[in-house]
């Protein structure tokens, strides 16, 4: 089996491909574009997963679901992480606007998301990248190849859970789906209600592929036994985490003196 990461943006992308690099170490790939507005075709994600045999896990914002489904016989997994639009937004619209110097910054919410939602990978933009369309057709082609085992949508939301999943059914591959949260924002924007419900009405499509993530999780039946145990575990690794990174620092002050 070989898994290629559907990094949407502004779905805990970042904080799963760290996963990913983890788990499969030297076989692992992440592809950076900073143009942002096309995807590989079918054809480009062939030749790169055929003349790169060692790449077991590759992980791109290019990436869609218009991927080879095998290579020299061998299995090929989508893996996407879906978020509700509304939250998928706000967190886009503090990145950008909060974390960097761009035409965003200073702009309110409203003014951002009115602009933001026509764009292509914003506009029912999950289901686009991953279904081909905007529509109904798209959430049926999804749903069809996560019932043939050729992708799977987890939430965003229940980011634990769907780490719990992976190491559930696919435990020779993701042996720890432990993590650090990785570009996440200390303060979250709260909506108001009117700004929710324009959203929400713009985004039925991927309102709707947030369910079927979230419907796609509940059919694996994660226990609170399982919960409590992975909740041990991401103890545990903080901990570790904060302890090398303390001998770092400690490491780093004795090189700086004289």
């Amino acid at each position: 089996m070989r898994y290629i990461h559907i990094h949407l943006w502004k779905t805990a992308g970042t904080t799963f491909l760290n996963i990913c690099r983890r788990n499969f170490g030297s076989a692992f790939h992440r592809e950076h574009c900073l143009l942002h507005e096309w995807h590989w075709s079918y054809e480009q994600m062939s030749k790169i997963l055929s003349v790169n045999p060692w790449l077991k896990c590759y992980s791109a914002h290019m990436a869609s679901g218009d991927y080879p489904r095998k290579i020299n016989g061998e299995k090929i997994l989508g893996i996407a992480f879906i978020r509700h639009p509304v939250d998928r937004l706000i967190s886009a619209y503090q990145y950008q606007g909060q974390t960097r110097d761009n035409i965003w910054t200073g702009v309110d919410f409203s003014a951002f998301y009115k602009e933001v939602v026509t764009h292509d990978l914003w506009a029912n933009g999950q289901a686009w990248i991953i279904g081909g369309s905007r529509d109904q057709s798209a959430l049926d082609k999804i749903q069809k190849r996560i019932i043939n085992g050729e992708l799977i949508i987890l939430p965003t939301e229940r980011f634990k859970d769907a780490c719990i999943a992976l190491e559930t059914l696919y435990p020779e591959d993701f042996k720890d789906c432990t993590f650090t949260s990785s570009n996440k924002s200390r303060h979250k924007y709260i909506p108001t209600a009117e700004q929710r419900s324009e959203i929400t009405a713009l985004m039925e499509i991927d309102i709707n592929l947030h369910q079927l993530a979230i419907e796609f999780i509940d059919r694996i039946g994660i226990t609170e036994a399982q919960r409590s145990v992975f909740e041990k575990r991401l103890m545990k690794a903080k901990w570790k985490r904060k302890f090398r990174n303390l001998l770092g620092r400690i490491a780093y002050l004795k090189f700086q003196q004289p």
